[in-house]
């Protein structure tokens, strides 16, 4: 499957409004299992997290 600009950008903004208000339902909704996300800085969400369910990785 393949998406437009504009699709990426929409997934992009739920998953930054989904960081921002501590959404886990929403950000599980929108993680594939097997995704991995690395976040820089020293906050809550910094770091590597595998999955919907943020498991967090090495």
């Amino acid at each position: 499957m393949s998406l437009s600009g504009d699709e990426k950008y929409g997934i992009g903004r739920r998953f930054h409004t989904a960081l921002a208000t501590v959404d886990r339902e929403r950000l599980r909704s929108l993680l594939h299992d097997e995704a991995v996300r690395c976040l820089p800085g020293g906050n809550a969400v910094s770091g590597r997290a595998e999955g919907g369910g943020h498991r967090r990785g090495a």
